[in-house]
């Protein structure tokens, strides 16, 4: 029998980091109790900080959704209050959170005490966020394929004894060996297959890992983790395995001056900030009964909770001697629309960036947006920030929109947004890249961004960052004129790409710090001459920007480009030189509106 061990209400294991920079494990509890002193979480990656942020997002959810600041029962319900009336109380308790300047303690204390027995990192039947029998599901399914080849082999005559390495005689869960720690630790995140050739850890550090450490990289996989992962039974016709649910959106989430304004920006009462939760908050800790089978299709929940605490692989740590030296995976849950596996619509979801798929013959749909790792965050700013036909905005955004409108705020009052993406291979089996970036802003662009007026302020950014579009592309082709010019030789629409999608890339580069300024400054409640003032200011600025680097360009190109020569086909030929490349360039930009 397994003894409780390592509780996480109690015990340190979260990473947050102080104002002066140190980094401190503290516990579940002592957290919330503190979350006003810490600056941020401080996990080894970004990755993992997201996924950490919806673990304690899903505990506030069950709580504040229950019980009001004062920790008086108060249920966010239908059945309890209108829709009207509900909607309203919603606003008025986060408002009320926030002015409190930290969490009230004992609600979430007496929540967290209710639900501590399924806490325990280790435990006989409910080890947290893992599945005590994969380990068996594993030996079952292992010895069900090599019963299902013995058979095989047997009816086309083939001596099983001889041939018949995967017999069920030979597989014993004495003979089954977890997977290495390496895939599990997402700093390393290294196959079985092979080692990585520069490694952040070696030796033992490499093959072990803390309690501490292991918990918090088992709230990272079940997050992020690839479909690396192998089926138990490969004879079983199982619904291909997908990534962790995070690594098919496009995340993004708040960030406040704390981790308490952090927090609680991101604790979306109402659904798109508009709608009513539909469901009782049921976190993963909740549910009474957990699915021990492997790729199990589910309807997508309708309380944000459960979403949050989405179990997208059955995990089971190993540990020897106080250490946790290994791990057993399988696939996990994934949500099943009528029509089969799909993550369409999935509208509950309220951290990521939403894009339309439309279909022939059907209603269009909206599927989540992975950001793209070549873009800055800027450059996506229409998508995340503005409210436009064919859109769906994250629910966060519109949430955080609402509460600045209904709870008023200051012109010089600035929000910040982060983004976080994992890149993985094209079969979707390895990561090969984390990246992530934050934009800030004044409030009030994103308090007004349902106003379908003139006026607004977020229709004029997005305007120029479509100005920088249109810029990028004249500098693109810039780059294959100047190419052409100097005689290099274009067979392929793909090689012409590269060059140009290579310029585009160094001039957007250099415009990337000073449009974040540029937008940092923008006072929203500046409006008539001055603002259009403010917006040909940046125009200027990326026009002359342009220019600048189309100069350089030219002068890299050296003399053989000024001289020139002719391109093409017999009938179709065409002379290249740098100074007419260049004054067509020049003659284009000044055709670019901005508005």
């Amino acid at each position: 029998m397994i003894e409780p061990e390592f509780n996480l209400l109690e015990e340190p294991w979260i990473r947050v980091r102080h104002p002066d920079c140190g980094v401190e494990e503290v516990s579940l509890k002592t957290l919330f109790a503190h979350a006003h002193e810490y600056e941020d979480l401080a996990g080894e990656t970004p990755a993992q900080d997201f996924a950490m942020l919806r673990l304690l997002l899903a505990v506030l959810h069950s709580v504040f959704s229950r019980k009001n600041e004062k920790g008086e029962d108060s249920p966010l319900s239908i059945g309890v209050l209108k829709s009207k009336a509900l909607r309203q109380e919603a606003i008025r308790r986060w408002g009320a959170l926030w002015g409190l300047r930290r969490f009230p303690y004992e609600p979430i204390d007496e929540y967290l005490e209710q639900w501590g027995h399924r806490f325990w990192l280790f435990h006989e039947d409910r080890p947290f966020w893992q599945v005590a029998s994969v380990k068996e599901e594993i030996l079952r399914g292992k010895l069900a394929y090599a019963e299902a080849t013995s058979k095989e082999k047997k009816e086309k005559g083939e001596d099983d004894k001889k041939k018949g390495k995967n017999s069920s005689k030979k597989i014993t869960e004495d003979t089954l060996t977890p997977n290495a720690l390496s895939k599990l630790n997402g700093e390393i995140s290294q196959s079985a297959n092979k080692d990585r050739l520069f490694n952040v850890r070696s030796g033992n550090v490499k093959e072990e890992l803390s309690y501490s450490e292991a918990a918090r990289w088992l709230v990272n996989i079940n997050a992020w983790d690839d479909t690396g992962v192998k089926k138990a039974n490969k004879k079983e016709k199982l619904p291909k395995s997908k990534i962790g649910w995070l690594g098919q959106l496009g995340c993004i989430q708040a960030v406040g001056s704390n981790l308490f304004e952090t927090l609680l920006l991101n604790l979306v009462l109402l659904q798109d900030g508009e709608e009513p939760w539909k469901e009782v908050e049921k976190p993963i800790w909740e549910q009474e009964k957990l699915s021990k089978k492997e790729r199990t299709g589910k309807a997508c929940p309708e309380n944000s909770a459960e979403l949050l605490t989405w179990q997208s692989r059955r995990v089971l740590l190993n540990r020897e001697k106080k250490r946790i030296n290994g791990f057993w995976i399988l696939s996990g849950d994934f949500i099943e629309s009528d029509d089969g596996p799909a993550k369409e619509d999935v509208l509950a979801e309220q951290m990521t960036v939403w894009k339309e798929k439309r279909q022939a013959n059907r209603a269009s749909t909206y599927i989540p947006k992975p950001h793209n790792e070549a873009y800055q965050m800027w450059r996506e700013f229409g998508g995340m920030f503005c409210e436009e036909q064919n859109t769906h905005l994250p629910g966060i955004v519109r949430w955080n929109g609402k509460l600045y409108r209904e709870l008023g705020v200051q012109g010089n009052q600035h929000c910040t947004y982060r983004i976080i993406s994992m890149c993985y291979d094209e079969k979707k089996s390895s990561t090969q890249n984390l990246f992530w970036d934050q934009l800030s802003f004044a409030k009030g662009i994103l308090a007004e961004f349902s106003l379908q007026s003139d006026s607004a302020w977020i229709f004029d950014i997005k305007k120029a960052v479509a100005y920088c579009d249109k810029v990028a592309e004249q500098v693109g082709n810039l780059a294959v004129h100047l190419l052409l010019a100097a005689g290099g030789i274009l067979e392929k629409d793909k090689s012409q790409k590269n060059v140009s999608v290579a310029a585009q890339e160094i001039y957007y580069s250099r415009l990337d710090l000073p449009f974040r300024q540029w937008l940092y400054l923008v006072d929203p409640s500046v409006q008539g001459k001055e603002k259009q003032n403010k917006i040909l200011e940046w125009r200027d600025r990326a026009k002359n920007i342009a220019l600048v680097l189309g100069k350089e360009m030219v002068r890299e190109a050296g003399t053989v480009a000024f001289v020139g020569r002719l391109k093409g086909k017999e009938d179709e030929k065409r002379y290249y030189d740098a100074p007419q490349a260049y004054n067509q360039f020049c003659r284009e930009l000044s055709r670019i509106q901005m508005m």
